[in-house]
């Protein structure tokens, strides 16, 4: 999703992280007190009453069984509404200079834009989606339908049709890998599934593109896609971000316990990182209570008031780590990775685009 469009909006920022299922008798009830108490934290910590009102409009919407819910309001306008699969383990309400964005960064880690094809020898139902579990684009790619199936018996017309088929299925598996490549540019996919007729699966594999050979995956399937297929693709997808997170904490960890590895701990060495702009990655335990200190002409971070107000920043504000990391790492365009029980000091460390 885009995180830095919300950053780019002018704050301060109403947050509000829920429970929003609609799974008993009462559920609309329970949900009116959850909210009321959310409100009554908001305008507690200031939140204006335009704001309010405009989270007040959208918040009943009831859900369809468990759910989690996370609202982003500035100004009297939501800027984000993201449905989660589960409720939070404790509700949040947060009104500041920064929005709460660590809910969403966790939601970003567990999944991957992706490409999914069935195919057979003619062309493929195709699907690709996007870096927030949007569907872009569901459709049919059809080749030449004739001559595709070989025939039975010898001689010079037999082989003929042959040749013809092999022709017809390499053509067809040609256009179906230049629409794949095309979509997975489309949705910055990191995953292209494909499952269907396992000779077309091949034909199609032998065609495609280098960068999509790169993240190619087989599953079963059917040119007709099922249920089972869509199943097969969520959890590939869910494999492939879970992989993808470990893969960059086993970097940081690797480049940390390397004297001269591209990698910084702890709070201090963590903003001063942010601060430069030199952050390929920002890796977040848990930071319990701890703060730092933000400015907003310029945007930059620090661990102290007087670090910050060296760079030049007048109005100098404090805020909460586990808000100020994200959203920094978002703005100097650093993947966040949320992990539990980093062993690093202060929880929270990064990994260095240079030295």
């Amino acid at each position: 999703m885009n995180l830095r469009r919300i950053l780019d909006h002018p704050g301060p920022f109403a947050t509000v992280h829920l429970d929003a299922s609609h799974d008993t008798e009462n559920a609309d009830h329970e949900l009116e007190l959850r909210w009321r108490t959310a409100r009554d934290e908001l305008a507690a910590k200031g939140a204006d009453e335009k704001t309010l009102a405009a989270l007040e409009e959208v918040v009943r919407e009831p859900a369809v069984g468990r759910a989690g819910r996370v609202l982003v309001a500035a100004g009297g306008e939501v800027l984000l509404d993201q449905w989660l699969t589960d409720p939070p383990p404790v509700p949040t309400a947060r009104f500041g200079p920064l929005p709460y964005l660590l809910p969403l960064v966790e939601l970003d880690a567990g999944r991957v834009p992706y490409v999914a094809a069935v195919v057979n020898k003619i062309g493929a139902d195709v699907r690709a989606v996007d870096a927030d579990g949007v569907v872009r684009t569901e459709h049919a790619t059809d080749g030449e339908d004739y001559p595709v199936h070989k025939v039975r018996g010898g001689g010079w017309s037999a082989l003929h049709i042959q040749r013809n088929v092999d022709q017809t299925v390499h053509r067809n598996a040609l256009q179906v890998a230049e629409e794949l490549a095309r979509l997975v540019d489309d949705v910055g996919a990191r995953l292209l599934a494909v499952g269907g007729d396992p000779q077309a699966v091949a034909e199609l594999r032998s065609v495609l593109s280098r960068r999509c050979e790169d993240i190619f995956a087989e599953v079963p399937g059917r040119r007709e896609a099922d249920d089972d297929f869509d199943g097969w693709v969520s959890d590939l997808a869910a494999e492939r971000a879970r992989a993808e997170q470990e893969a960059l904490v086993e970097r940081f960890a690797g480049a940390v316990a390397d004297a001269d590895g591209l990698a910084v701990r702890g709070l201090a060495e963590a903003t001063a990182a942010l601060r430069e702009h030199n952050a390929e990655a920002v890796v977040l335990g848990d930071v319990a209570d701890a703060t730092v200190w933000v400015g907003a002409e310029p945007m930059t971070v620090a661990l102290t008031e007087d670090e910050l107000r060296a760079t030049g920043v007048e109005q100098a504000t404090e805020v909460r780590a586990d808000e100020a990391l994200p959203a920094f790492g978002v703005l100097v365009g650093a993947e966040v990775v949320s992990t539990r029980g980093l062993p690093v000091e202060d929880g929270v460390g990064v990994l260095l685009r240079h030295a």
